[in-house]
């Protein structure tokens, strides 16, 4: 062999025992999941019921739990599936048209000082035309409540 196979052989051992040593070490000191963590545990008085949270592993999806004193705990699960987020608008249909029922262009600065700021033409505003939209909406409250300003 050549001295510039050793070389690659000994990098790929070095960085293979790397690995594995990086694998060992997560897989030991890695952080657990808890089974069920209570967050509160408080003592009833006699006859007042006490809600506390408590967080179960798998989903880390939070029950109210209502503790009485001569009763069993009784568990009212909360809904886990929360809405994901929407991007407002929509695509545009080629690099400068928007569909014809989303006419406000939304377009973000790529370069200047007001890089990365959000900003929406409506039809008939200065360079509405000359404008390639990322993204198309249906009116002006749409475009803001997406975060974008109109033009000045």
């Amino acid at each position: 062999m050549t001295v510039t196979r050793w070389r690659t052989l000994r990098t790929l051992i070095t960085l293979g025992c790397f690995l594995i040593g990086t694998l060992i070490l997560w897989r030991t000191f890695a952080p657990r999941a808890p089974g069920a963590a209570q967050l509160a545990t408080p003592s009833p008085a006699a006859g007042v019921n006490v809600p506390m949270v408590v967080v179960s592993a798998p989903t880390l999806a939070p029950e109210l739990v209502t503790l009485a004193p001569t009763e069993q705990p009784t568990t009212t699960p909360v809904p886990t599936a929360l809405p994901l987020p929407t991007i407002a608008g929509v695509r545009p249909l080629s690099i400068n048209d928007c569909p014809a029922d989303h006419l406000v262009k939304g377009n973000i600065v790529d370069r200047g000082a007001t890089k990365g700021e959000k900003i929406f033409h409506l039809p008939g505003d200065n360079g509405y035309t000359a404008t390639d939209p990322e993204r198309c909406f249906v009116d002006s409250k749409e475009a803001e409540l997406a975060g974008y300003r109109a033009v000045k």
